[in-house]
């Protein structure tokens, strides 16, 4: 079963648009690989390179020892699932499934068997003779996949496949995603800007910017140990709060923040000069002037919105310049212009170089 190199791949557009700026990746067999990252951040680049659909500019694209830079799309052994289905209008359900099977000269019957097994695996049956205009867009999407599953390839690579799709129909097709990944035992790649399907889909999430890998492992250790300040505003929705400060003789003081004795949060004792203070939402305690523990930092400050979303609160806190966002439970009785102090400890605060957004070692 294939494993995946990228090793040193880079990719310009004309003269001097680098899209993709020496990338280096290892993917294991079986492993589900989410790229994510901002619009034109290349990602989507980087996949259509691994297809075959992009030429690589620098660079090697291995798979299973084998160069494949200069193989054609359909020698690479892989599948593609595309943002916009690309079905064609003209064709039924079977027809649109089968299209690349046709291509390859399978015999009639063989043909027939393996578009009946996918179907009655996607639930799509009923539909086989209907046109694409007839079906919804989750029943679309699931005649892309059963395209690529036809196919039988080890490597399944999808572009925004469920971008074009409701919430909850996203959250469904997310599910069914995985099941068939893990049933059909390929290597997928996944390419999304959608933080949930990263982090609820990924054994691996690749977050990209310009062109660069920035950060790659678990989708909770990147939440959790982000190595910069633009990974730490990336994930996490609300956003990450961000705060400035300044450490001199180790000693940390933020505007606002009435911090006790010796209050530093990991890898600010040996920093000097401006830092910037991130804190989760969930982290972030509220109550008043006098709750919490000793030890905690408090910003005393003002109620200006409450959002509910069924058992949480989202609540927005303003104090002179600084606004901070705390996730509580939704019971939480406060009002829109309640005096409110922010609470939240040294151990849950990620700290960042003011100048490179470079994490501070703890």
């Amino acid at each position: 079963m294939p494993t995946i190199e990228l090793s040193h791949v880079s990719k310009v557009y004309g003269t001097s648009t680098l899209a993709v700026d020496d990338v280096s990746l290892t993917i294991a067999d079986r492993e589900f690989v989410v790229l994510i990252g901002p619009s034109g951040c290349g990602k989507s680049t980087l996949l259509r390179m691994l297809a075959g659909l992009e030429d690589v500019t620098a660079g090697d694209v291995v798979v299973d020892g084998r160069r494949v830079n200069d193989v054609h799309p359909k020698n690479r052994d892989v599948s593609m699932v595309f943002q916009n289905y690309a079905l064609y209008p003209h064709m039924s359900v079977a027809q649109n499934i089968a299209f690349g099977l046709r291509l390859r000269r399978v015999p009639r019957a063989a043909v027939r068997e393996k578009v009946e097994q996918v179907a009655a695996t996607l639930g799509l049956t009923r539909y086989l003779d209907r046109p694409p205009a007839e079906l919804s867009g989750g029943q679309r999407q699931r005649v892309a996949l059963a395209r690529a599953m036809v196919q039988e390839s080890r490597i399944f690579l999808m572009d925004e496949p469920l971008s074009n799709l409701d919430a909850k129909l996203r959250s469904t097709m997310r599910s069914e995603i995985l099941d068939l990944h893990r049933q059909l035992g390929v290597t997928t790649v996944y390419v999304t800007h959608d933080q949930v399907e990263a982090m609820t889909m990924a054994d691996r999430v690749v977050l990209m910017r310009d062109g660069v890998v920035r950060q790659q492992g678990a989708p909770r250790d990147l939440y959790r140990h982000p190595v910069e300040q633009f990974v730490a505003t990336f994930l996490g929705e609300p956003e990450i709060n961000l705060l400035p400060a300044e450490v001199s003789a180790g000693t940390l003081t933020a505007p606002g923040v009435t911090t006790p004795r010796g209050w530093l949060p990991p890898g600010t004792a040996a920093a000097t000069g401006p830092v910037v203070l991130g804190v989760r939402p969930e982290h972030v305690h509220l109550g008043g002037p006098d709750g919490g523990s000793d030890g905690d930092a408090r910003l005393p400050a003002e109620v200006a919105l409450v959002e509910r979303r069924g058992d949480d609160a989202y609540v927005t806190l303003r104090a002179d310049t600084t606004r901070l966002v705390a996730k509580v439970p939704a019971d939480t009785p406060l009002r829109v212009g309640d005096a409110a102090t922010a609470r939240f400890a040294a151990t849950r605060v990620h700290a960042f170089d003011a100048t490179t957004g470079a994490a501070l070692a703890g």
